[in-house]
């Protein structure tokens, strides 16, 4: 049975929220950017950006640090006859901008790690705002005209009650004195930043961002 319709899964939430909805409901609506300083970039995230791009694209990386540093390459020769930079190896190029640093590759590492946290924790908040919807057997979205328990943005929901419970509530003093179902049943929409915060990585987003990134600076030599 139909308790009650809400025009909007925020409306439910600001009736049946918990201590932390707003922060996620903020987030949810674009309103609170998570911004993340001080990133920390290890060889591991700048071997796997280096990886992600394609074949053509890690030879230009390669070209750009063969052309920038012949002279760091000259040096390697007189101590290793033998020594050839491979244009096309993630190990050589990785290798070459540990002893040169240079600025522009790294920007771009970091610029990529710092999309990867930004859009992972993002995605990691909205992940857990719309649980906190789901989680709740009484909650119920609007699509294509029926009532489904998968959280769905910019729709109606309800709170759905079986009869039978329902019949028994009524019986029930802390139902007389609750202001809504959640509250009766002792629930609430309330979803909560994990005990060690928003960690997650998005691989994919960090990947584009480098591939742009290094295809601006490559393109402006």
């Amino acid at each position: 049975m139909i308790y009650r319709i809400y025009d909007s899964p925020k409306e439910l939430g600001e009736e049946s929220g918990g201590e932390q909805f707003d922060w996620f409901q903020s987030i949810a609506e674009g309103e609170n950017y998570i911004e993340v300083f001080d990133i920390d970039v290890s060889d591991d995230h700048r071997r796997d950006l280096l990886h992600s791009v394609e074949p053509s694209l890690l030879k230009k990386i390669g070209e750009f640090m063969a052309a920038t540093y012949a002279d760091w390459i000259e040096e390697q020769k007189k101590d290793d006859p033998d020594y050839e930079f491979d244009v096309t190896s993630v190990d050589d190029i990785l290798e070459m901008h540990r002893e040169v640093r240079d600025d522009d590759l790294e920007d771009a590492f970091r610029g990529a790690v710092t999309q990867g946290v930004e859009s992972g924790t993002y995605n990691q908040a909205i992940s857990i705002y719309k649980k906190a919807f789901e989680d709740s057997s009484y909650v119920y979205f609007l699509k294509n005209g029926e009532w489904v328990g998968n959280f769905e943005w910019d729709t109606k929901c309800a709170i759905i009650v079986p009869v039978s419970e329902l019949a028994h509530a009524c019986t029930e003093y802390d139902y007389q004195r609750a202001t809504n179902w959640l509250e009766y049943v002792d629930e609430s929409i309330d979803p909560r930043e994990p005990y060690y915060g928003l960690t997650e990585y998005d691989e994919q987003a960090a990947a584009r961002y480098f591939a742009e990134r290094i295809g601006d600076f490559i393109k402006s030599e």
